[in-house]
């Protein structure tokens, strides 16, 4: 009798759990496979439409069907060819052969360089060096290389004209005419420490010459830079074509004597008057 009552209570107690069983599994399944879109409480969406497989041999992250992308883009990847993996290394070993010149790759535009910082006795060297000075009977006749890249090439010429205005009027200073002539003569080959000092000797001398002719404004110490000697001997020059009335532009004009333009500029002014 008592066996009949457990067998009996094992069958309920079957029944029941199965009864659970089959509503459990018909809550939690769903449409897609199983997986509930329903969002659960304190996860964000991107949270949810992923899972983790720690059964695999590497950890990724796996995409649900509905969202990863189809097997045909795998398979349409491109694909990087040993010639076109070869090409940066080519390039690289290409642009190392290009030269450099002046400072520039010879296959790069230089770019230009204002007059402000270059000093008149290192643009004396450097086109002295050259040999430009050769064969020219006045230092402003020379042509001024491109390479050097200055801006300003007018400032330049107006330097070298003031070296030439005093090397044909100061019949007493033959120490800077002999230095006129060394940087005229000059080549690549000669003493490096001579021509420093010819060049040096050139640019102090204009400079003294040049604060007479057209004293610097102010209390400013003179500089030597032809982006600050050019200009004040163009505005020198600027009196000649005053006092003289002229039409041509400074750069046109011949410069004179301090004496002379002083005439000049007082007949004018008794003129006027």
């Amino acid at each position: 009798m008592l066996q009949k009552e457990n067998l009996k209570l094992r069958e309920e107690l079957s029944l029941i759990h199965s009864r659970e069983a089959l509503r459990t599994q018909s809550m939690t399944s769903t449409p897609d496979g199983g997986l509930s879109k329903r969002r659960r409480m304190g996860t964000s969406p991107e949270e949810e439409t992923t899972h983790i497989d720690f059964n695999a041999d590497a950890v990724a992250v796996a995409v649900p069907p509905s969202v990863a992308a189809p097997p045909a883009a795998a398979t349409t990847a491109p694909v990087v060819a040993p010639a076109a993996a070869a090409q940066p290394a080519a390039a690289a070993a290409a642009s190392a052969a290009i030269p450099i010149r002046y400072g520039f790759r010879a296959d790069q535009t230089a770019k230009k360089g204002s007059v402000k910082k270059f000093a008149f006795s290192k643009i004396l060297l450097n086109m002295a060096t050259r040999g430009l000075f050769k064969r020219l009977s006045k230092l402003k006749n020379a042509e001024i290389p491109k390479d050097m890249n200055i801006t300003e090439p007018s400032f330049v010429k107006y330097c070298l004209e003031l070296a030439d205005f005093i090397a044909a009027t100061d019949d007493d200073d033959n120490e800077f005419k002999n230095k006129i002539a060394f940087l005229s003569q000059c080549n690549d080959n000669s003493n490096q420490k001579e021509l420093e000092d010819a060049a040096d000797f050139v640019q102090n001398r204009c400079l003294t010459t040049l604060n007479t002719l057209m004293p610097p404004s102010g209390n400013r110490e003179p500089e030597v830079f032809v982006g600050a000697t050019g200009p004040r001997v163009r505005s020198y020059k600027k009196r000649i074509k005053a006092a003289k009335k002229l039409g041509e532009s400074p750069k046109d004009i011949n410069m004179i004597r301090l004496s002379d333009l002083e005439v000049l500029e007082h007949e004018r002014v008794r003129d006027v008057e």
